[in-house]
C-alpha cells in the first residue's frame, strides 16, 4: 500500500526482516530499532521458540527518509498522546 502511493506512512514489526525485506525490494525506507531501548511488541512464537518470548521490534515504514523523519518527529513528541480515562 505505501509503495503504490495509497498510504504515506505505516507501521510493521520486525525480527529477522520481516519489514526490512519487503520494504527493500518496494523501494521503501525503515528503520529497526535496537531491541533493548523499546519497549514494545513481544512476541510469542509457542513450539518454535522453545516457551521463551521472542522480541518483535515496532518499525515505521515510508517512502523517504524524510517522511520516516515526520512520522517519527509526531509519534515521539509527548505533546501528541493522548491521556487516556483510568
Amino acid at each position: 500500500m505505501i509503495g503504490s502511493g495509497c498510504s504515506p506512512f505505516g507501521i510493521g514489526s520486525d525480527i529477522g526482516g520481516s519489514a526490512r525485506i519487503p520494504s527493500e525490494w518496494n523501494g521503501l525506507c525503515t528503520i529497526k530499532p535496537a531491541f533493548r531501548y523499546t519497549t514494545l511488541g513481544n512476541a510469542y512464537f509457542g513450539k518454535y521458540s522453545y516457551g521463551i518470548p521472542i522480541k518483535s521490534e515496532i518499525c515505521p515504514m515510508a517512502r523517504s527518509v524524510e517522511d520516516i523523519s515526520i512520522f517519527c518527529q509526531f509519534m515521539f513528541d509527548p505533546q501528541n498522546y493522548i491521556e487516556l480515562a483510568p
